[in-house]
């Protein structure tokens, strides 16, 4: 509000007052031998009467016109923070007595308060953050002949305590701030919203930490909008709680610049409970390895040598982050990454780390999760690399517990001890699902799926779920327990059991006996019959799922290599009939109401009269995976769902079910395929399908009786360390 404002609206006219008449008859503002006395007119810049720092003068508003607005030119001699004392007569009518205004002496308006008759000792106004920088303003007390205060006297004083302060307007023009100093702030202008910049220096690359504190005890909604951003783009975005106010939300993000200036803009408006309240703003700096945003691409990938570690986090302006590096080998050979972060945050995904070669093709990809922390699962597998440039992205999600956490991650150079094509085999099928677990699951898996060993499809519609919960599927006999799994769910020690089927495949019997065999309890996911029992799995793991697997439920080959991707896509295998679908299967299809419906097999298997009556009311697609026969189907499974060099790819007997059921759900976990080969043979449609995935490791599920020595040998042509 500018000077000629308030002359519009409190008129141009002398107030003609005996000031010290007044001040004497009032109750609430004794008159002091020393105080000045205000002398009308004083309704303009050019007439404002001089108000030196600590001095008390002596004003009322009042006269002949119908309003009165009072200028006083005070100087504020260094930056820092200004106090106003207004004290006036106690015990007025309730309502608005003062306009306050503080502007320079150009008109430029700073701030503004509406000051009630309460407000009569002074308090609201001294408790108000006023920062100005160096220089001469005036502030303006204006009332009119309608207000309880009109014709009362008033004493004013003005103080100024030189501080690191803002210095308004600071919203284009940056204050400086140094690492390490307090800059006192407040976010309040004339109009409702109020952005203060600074700009502070990095020395060095390194982690920053921004330290905003402000008034506690308010109530929780948005607060402020903190922005850190150089010339060429914001770099990191938050919104502050106006709960938060210990300054603990901003000190743990993880924050990380570069060498160089940086802007840094706290904004804030007046339907926040943050406005007008004071706040204090540190940012320090602590130099290392680090990112350096903004690292979202190839062409600006920080480069990461080999051997040393970068610290880093996935937190920026939008939804995602991702982190690019670049590692640069001097000769083909295998790295091993490392990616370490906090521990605690759960089952949930954290981090999705991928390697490109220098062409900028996918080598490898990673999803790891909050089990993942301690960083052994990235370092057991090592990555083969080209000579020359590679590329590591790191990508994380801000509804992800990572957000906005440190990690730290390092390549090394290792040689790869031993064969890239291993065998998991036990005695029988029992031993070799327990061979399985024993190499992929520590002790205290949060459940164990127990799944008959005699019949495939309900451990086919078990897999993709037990590799979502990272659950091992164990097979039993109906009416008893082999005492290898019985061992090993004593290693295991699973907190719950779940047996997939009716008492028909695994019985009652058996479910008890496996009560003891956990700290939990064991229950039973089944239905009717085996597409029942699909549908049942289903609906108990899946809330909602936007792509669902249809498999035939009379043959196991086309999931077992679908049940993998499954489990990567977080979708259910369901299972139907050649020309229909069962009524328990459309019923959970109708509840799921996925967008996507992937058929595994070809029309032999499944035919176009069931996706032809999907019972599906809103948009969807089908996409079919298939290939000649099973071995084929397999390889076209792979093709569509996994990028060159994966980790691991696991070889299971096309003709037999029982290996690959166990097999299935770790390769789920691991982002590998299952790919079906014959007992002595390759099938070519496979071959080929090897040969562009160039695995970094071979696994062969079951022992020579179903894939030979021979096609494991045969294996290795395939597979780069």
């Amino acid at each position: 509000m500018r000077g000629d404002i308030f002359r519009r609206m409190f008129g141009g006219g002398a107030a003609v007052l005996v000031a010290s008449a007044l001040l004497v008859a009032a109750g609430g503002a004794s008159a002091s031998a020393a105080a000045l006395q205000e002398t009308e007119p004083n309704d303009h810049y050019s007439t404002a009467n001089q108000l030196p720092l600590g001095a008390t003068i002596q004003g009322a508003t009042g006269g002949t016109a119908a309003s009165d607005a009072d200028f006083f030119a005070f100087d504020v001699p260094a930056d820092g923070r200004v106090g106003i004392d207004l004290r006036f007569p106690a015990g007025l009518a309730a309502g608005k007595a003062y306009d306050v205004v503080i502007e320079d002496q150009k008109g430029g308006s700073f701030f503004s308060w509406s000051v009630t008759t309460a407000d009569a000792a002074g308090e609201y106004l001294r408790a108000q953050p006023i920062f100005l920088a160096a220089g001469g303003y005036v502030v303006i007390i204006a009332a009119s002949d309608d207000r309880p205060i009109w014709n009362q006297p008033y004493t004013l004083s003005v103080t100024s305590t030189p501080e690191l302060v803002e210095t308004e307007p600071n919203e284009g023009k940056a204050d400086d701030l140094p690492l390490g100093s307090t800059m006192h702030g407040t976010t309040f202008l004339l109009g409702g919203r109020d952005s203060d910049s600074y700009v502070f220096d990095v020395p060095q690359d390194g982690r920053v930490s921004i330290d905003l504190r402000f008034e506690a005890g308010l109530p929780s909604g948005p607060g402020y909008g903190v922005l850190v951003y150089r010339d060429d783009g914001t770099l990191y975005s938050w919104q502050v709680d106006a709960s938060a106010s210990d300054g603990s939300f901003l000190r743990d993000q993880a924050t990380f610049l570069a060498a160089g200036r940086y802007h840094l803009l706290i904004t804030g408006s007046a339907d926040r409970a943050t406005w007008g309240k004071e706040y204090t703003l540190v940012v320090t700096a602590t130099p290392g390895a680090v990112e350096t945003e903004q690292n979202d691409d190839f062409a600006r990938a920080d480069a990461l040598p080999l051997g040393r570690q970068i610290h880093g986090s996935m937190l920026g302006i939008g939804d995602r982050d991702q982190d690019f590096f670049a590692i640069d080998m001097p000769a083909a050979g295998a790295v091993r990454l490392d990616l370490t972060y906090p521990a605690g945050m759960g089952d949930a995904d954290t981090h999705h780390v991928s390697v490109f070669d220098a062409k900028r093709a996918v080598i490898t990809t990673f999803t790891l999760n909050g089990r993942d922390a301690d960083g052994k699962r990235l370092r057991s597998t090592p990555i083969p690399l080209p000579a020359g440039r590679a590329y590591v992205r790191v990508l994380g999600d801000y509804t992800w517990a990572s957000w906005a956490t440190e990690y730290v991650l390092s390549a090394t150079r290792v040689s790869v001890p031993g064969s890239t094509v291993t065998r998991l085999a036990g005695t029988d099928r029992y031993s070799t699902a327990v061979a399985i677990s024993r190499a992929s699951f520590q002790p205290g898996v949060p459940v164990a799926y127990v799944s008959s060993g005699l019949d495939f499809p309900d451990a086919l519609a078990g897999a993709p779920v037990a590799a979502m919960n990272g659950a091992p599927i164990l097979l039993v006999r109906p009416t008893s327990i082999p005492s290898a799994v019985t061992a090993e769910l004593k290693r295991l020690t699973p907190k719950r059991i779940i047996v997939l089927g009716g008492a028909g495949v695994v019985s009652e019997k058996v479910r008890t006996r496996l009560d003891a065999l956990t700290s939990g309890s064991a229950t039973r996911l089944a239905g009717a019959d085996r597409y029942a029992t699909s549908a049942a799995i289903s609906r108990a793991s899946f809330p909602s799922a936007s792509v669902v697997y249809l498999a035939n439920g009379s043959g196991f080959a086309d999931a077992l290599s679908g049940a993998p991707v499954a489990g990567m896509k977080k979708g259910p295998v369901l299972l139907v009939k050649r020309d229909s679908i069962p009524a328990s299967v459309a019923r959970e299809l109708i509840r799921l109401s996925p967008s996507e419906v992937v058929v595994l097999g070809g029309d032999g298997a499944i035919s176009h009269r069931v996706t032809d009556r999907l019972p599906l009311t809103t948009e969807y697609t089908v996409r079919w995976l298939f290939g000649e026969d099973r071995y084929g189907t397999s390889a076209d499974i792979s093709q569509a769902s996994f990028a060159r060099q994966p980790s691991v790819a696991y070889i299971a007997n096309g003709l037999t079910f029982p290996d690959a059921l166990a097999g299935a759900v770790v390769a789920g976990m691991q982002r590998g395929p299952v790919l079906l080969v014959a007992a002595g043979s390759i099938p070519a449609e496979v071959r080929t399908e090897l040969q562009r995935l160039k695995p970094h490791k071979i696994v062969v599920l079951g022992g020579t009786g179903v894939v030979s020595e021979k096609v494991k040998a045969q294996l290795a042509q395939f597979a780069i360390p």
